[in-house]
This record gives structure tokens, sequence and C-alpha cells, in this order.
């Protein structure tokens, strides 16, 4: 399917008889062209420090270790790993200069890149590193990325996490057994699986960890993330799959070749579930990819016969047509003007509530984080290191408890907007029993037919952000797509908003210069540096928050202009057709029958088409 979606793709004449109509959609196939050549789809592996990440890649990907697993803290480098059938695998960094470099892929060959102790803060400004695999799971186009540990990453290396998670399908998230999910992993979680929502949960269990430990950690883990489901309107069929996987015993069954260890470790299962996940998931946007196509042949068919209804009617009959239209798109206009009012003003007392929540958090937090260090260094904790520790550990808690509050305003107001954009759908969209799709049961609208392109569960915060159908193929392949609804597109948004607070909360949490300092046992000292701390976390938020609100704006207005457009070309050659000679109408309608067949001719190598 693959192979002939992309023959089409490459010719003229499915771009020719769309684009003549939508002229956007040129970009749109480009972008579906470019996606389907990459075959590369990323799950970022997030967890905290030590939840054994390194462990379990290492275990999943290579028969020696490569990710260097002894060392006490390792440096904010995303290591992806890729399929290669390259039998020697290699590795290469490459750099923030542009620049790259070919290393052995071994754990030695590494470690002057990934270590803290050799490379602190990064100074060497690896922008990622990309490890290969010839293992089958990788195949298909699966890429593992090991992210830096939440609250390890540097203000200086966020942005390269957060591009990471924006360009993801899904991720899996390390959970540790002892302790189970605490609440500032509780908080990550949140936020990005509301984002992505197709989500991995791997707990990992250590040797030293019993069966009793391990069963009480997965009962914890389960009902804490039932009940994150629950808050960020996720929906779930039953209980949320955790792979319970002994990490040590998984790395020595692959490195050892033991087929029963890698059973009893846990190993197996994951696998299988990952590997059934990556075959899917180029079938899935294949098919995707297809029907989206079928819904574009739907729409140009909507329009020619338009056209060619048009061509039998008179002057005087076809100027009452336009009147009508003109009439009915001026309505049409107030709707989108109504509604888009109403969003005003629920994302601006949303902002409004915000400013006054962060004012009111960093004064009250500014004087309890006062009192807690001040009674903490009364208590003998003066040395820089130790206080430095304990202010940290109380910021992330503060931390915490804010990022908690603003996400559940961000998924209420996530269900205000979606009551406010029911229905309200593209000028002229494709109807629901539109004759191109690939079968009669599968006429549905832009969305569904587009499907969770960007996840085979979901993705890039289309379920959460009011469409109706999960991911969106036009928000994940670079274009809004024919009728696309607005609710889609804000939809789109309001993952990003999700995915940016997280990116936020990992970047601003431990390593940012303000934590970094070195504090002394002087009190002025530690409130200022408390002052800073209150400061960067408010005005991160207070940005984020705004940056998101404005784009709405925008998004509204190109809306709304979008579909001017979209009814001034109709009507535009509405009336360019009015005033054709007889002669010239009639080569019109010889013109549109030959669409009419080329239509039928593409929609039918479409539904031809099968994974």
């Amino acid at each position: 399917m693959k192979e002939k979606l992309l023959t089409l793709l490459d010719g003229q004449q499915l771009r020719d008889l769309v684009c003549k109509y939508y002229p956007d959609n040129d970009q749109i196939y480009a972008n579906y062209n470019k996606q389907l050549r990459a075959g590369r789809f990323v799950v970022p592996v997030a967890g905290v420090q030590g939840s054994g990440k390194s462990t379990l890649l290492n275990a999943i990907a290579f028969d020696v270790p490569v990710l260097p697993i002894d060392a006490d803290e390792t440096t904010c480098v995303p290591v992806e790993i890729v399929w290669s059938s390259n039998p020697i695998p290699l590795a290469t960094a490459y750099y923030a200069d542009g620049h790259s470099t070919v290393l052995p892929c071994t754990e030695e060959g590494l470690r002057d890149i990934v270590h803290h102790e050799r490379n602190p803060g990064n100074v060497q400004q690896v922008a990622r590193v990309v490890l290969e695999s010839n293992r089958e799971l990788f195949r298909h186009g699966l890429v593992l990325v090991d992210l830096p540990g939440t609250g390890s990453l540097t203000s200086a290396n966020m942005q390269t996490t957060q591009n990471y998670l924006k360009e993801a399908v899904g991720v899996a998230f390390m959970l540790r057994t002892v302790p189970p999910i605490t609440r500032s992993e509780a908080t990550f979680i949140a936020l990005q699986w509301a984002s992505l929502q197709t989500a991995f949960f791997v707990q990992n269990r250590w040797n030293d960890e019993t069966n009793d430990e391990a069963s009480a950690g997965h009962d914890h883990n389960t009902k804490i993330l039932q009940d994150i489901a629950r808050k960020a309107r996720i929906s779930l069929e039953g209980e949320p799959t955790i792979f319970v996987v002994n990490g040590y015993d998984a790395l020595r069954s692959a490195f050892n070749q033991d087929s029963r260890l890698a059973e009893d470790s846990g190993l197996i299962d994951l696998t299988k579930t990952l590997g059934k996940f990556s075959e899917n998931w180029g079938i899935n946007l294949s098919i995707n990819i297809r029907n989206a196509l079928l819904q574009d042949l739907a729409a140009v068919e909507q329009q020619r016969e338009k056209r060619l209804s048009e061509a039998s009617l008179d002057e005087g009959k076809l100027l009452q047509q336009i009147a009508d239209d003109e009439l009915r798109f001026e309505r049409y206009l107030l709707d989108i003007d109504q509604r888009a009012s109403t969003i005003r003003q629920d994302y601006q007392d949303f902002q409004l509530r915000q400013r006054q929540q962060l004012r009111s958090w960093a004064t009250s937090k500014s004087g309890e984080l006062r009192n807690l260090m001040r009674t903490k260094m009364r208590a003998g904790i003066v040395d820089g290191k130790r206080l430095a520790r304990a202010l940290a550990d109380e910021q992330s808690i503060a931390t915490d408890d804010i990022f908690v509050r603003v996400q559940e305003d961000v998924l209420t107001l996530i269900d205000q907007l979606r009551s406010d954009l029911e229905d309200l759908n593209g000028w002229n969209a494709v109807k629901p029993d539109a004759r191109f799709t690939v079968d009669k049961e599968e006429a549905l609208k832009w969305e569904s037919a587009a499907g969770k392109v960007a996840g085979i569960t979901g993705g890039l915060g289309g379920m959460v952000g009011g469409a109706k159908a999960g991911a969106v193929i036009g928000t994940f392949l670079g274009g809004p797509g024919i009728g696309t609804t607005i609710g889609v597109v804000i939809g789109g948004l309001i993952g990003g908003l999700l995915g940016s607070l997280g990116g936020g909360w990992l970047g601003g949490k431990t390593r940012s210069a303000v934590i970094e300092q070195r504090i002394k046992s002087v009190e002025a000292e530690v409130f200022d540096a408390i002052d800073q701390y209150v400061n960067f976390i408010s005005s991160t938020l207070r940005k984020s928050i705004d940056d998101f609100c404005a784009e709405i704006d925008n998004v509204l207005k190109n809306w709304r202009n979008d579909q001017i457009a979209s009814f001034e070309a109709e009507r535009g050659r509405t009336r360019k057709d009015s005033q054709q000679t007889q002669a010239e109408k009639d080569q019109m309608i010889i013109g549109l029958q030959k669409e009419q067949k080329a239509l039928q001719e593409l929609a039918g190598q479409l539904k031809e088409l099968r994974a």
C-alpha cells in the first residue's frame, strides 16, 4: 500500500484534480509523501534518574552494554535508537553547531559524551546521539529515545527534549516498584499522557525487591494511573497495562541469549507489544492517508457536481443561487463570530484566573519557603550542598503544587472549548454520505476518515482538545486539510500547551541557575534564591498560558479567513462560469465529465489498496 500511495502522491493526476479546487492541498500532499518515506515514529522513554531506563534499553536493543548504566548521573543528551542492518552498529553524535562524529556503538565509546562527570551540563553541546540496532523490533521505523531523567534537564537542553515530545507518537514511562509513582512523576505523566495519548508503562523491578513489593507497587501504580486518566479525560478500557520487568535479569538474558530468563524477566511481553505497535504503525499511517485522500476526492466531487448542476441553469437562476449562497455564508460567518466571541471570553477568563492564581501562589510560596528553610537552617542544615539540596526538595514540592492546579484548569478549559466548538465545520465540508469513501459504512467526516495518524491510539492532543476522533492527520503532517473542523485545529493547540507545560516543568525544576547557584548559610542569600525560583516558575507558566491564548486568537482569525477565501474562490468560479457562452459551457461540461471519470478511477485505485 505504501508504495502505491507514494506513486499516486508523486503523480500529477491526483494533485491536479484536488488542487484545482483546493490549492493548499499541494503542500499537504508533500507532507504526506515525506512522512510515508521517512518511516520513522518516535517513542521517548521517560522516567526519573535511576529508574532503569538505560538498563531496559540495553536489554531491548543490544547484545553488549552500550548505554552507560554505572554512571551516578548521565548528562542531558537525548539518545536515539534506530534500525540498521549493519552487523557492526555505529553511533553518531550530532552537535549544536551542525557537525557530527561517528563513534563505536559501545559503552566506552559513549562515555565521554553521556556521562555527566565527563560532559558536565553538556558543555560539549551535543544535540543528540543516534545508536544503531539490528534488532527486529526497530525494522519498521520505531525510534526509542532515552530522554534525560525527569527533573535533570538544563534550561539550555530543554528545547531539544521538547522537540522529541512534539515529534513523538507515544511515550514509554519508566516507573519504579519502590517507591511507586510519586507526586512529581504523576504531574509529568499527566501532562505528557494527556498530550500524546498513546502510552506504555514499564515498572522496573530490581533483584532486591520482593514479589510482594512488586505486586504492591503494581497495584499502587495502577490506581494512580487510573486517577491520572480520570482527571486528564483520557479514555481507558479497563485498567492501564503496566509491564513489570526485572531490568537486571532482562539485561542478563539479552547478553547471554537466555530466552527462558528473558521470559521470566518480563522482557518478552514488553517487546512483543512494542513490536506489534511498531509493525502496525506504518500500516495505520498508510490506511489513514488513503482514507484522507478518498475524503479529498469526495470533496472535489461535491464541488464538481455543483459546477455541473450550475451549468444547466440560465443566468437568472444562477444569479439567484449565488445570492442564496451569499446569504447562507453570511449566516455561517455570524455563527463563527458568535462562537469565536464565546471562545475568547472563555480563554480570557482562564487567562485572568491563572494570573491571579500565579500571583497568589508566588506570594504564599515565597513566605512558606522562607519559613521552611529558616527552620532547616536552625536545625543545622547550613553547608552549601546540603542546603541547596534541601531548598531544591522544597521547591520541587512547590512546583508540583502549582503545576497540578494549572493542569486541572487547562483540562477544564478543554471541556469548555469542546462545548463552544460543537459541530462547527469548515465551509462546504464533505457530507457524511460522500460517494468516494472506502465503503458505505466508512463514509465519515474528515477527522474520522483521517483517523489516528499521529498514533495508533491517538496523539498530539487531538482527542484532548475537542476533536471527535483523536489525533488529526492535518495537525501531524502540516496542514488542516479539506473540511477540517476548528475544534480539530484548536485541539492540536491544547496538546501543545500541555506538552510545553511538561517541558517547562522538566526544565525549570532542578537545573536552572536559580537552584544551581552556591547557597551559603546566609539567610539573605537563601531568600534571594527563593525569590528567583518563585519568579522563574510563575513567569514561565504565565508566558506559556499567554502564548497559548494569543495562539488561539490567531487560529480563530486565520480559520475564519480561510473560510472566506474558500467561499470567495467558489463564488468566483461560479461567476466566471455564468459569463461563458453556450459553447464554452458545453466544453466545460465535457471537462467536468472527464473529471468525474478520473475521480472514480482514482477512488477505485485507493479503495483497492490493502495493507
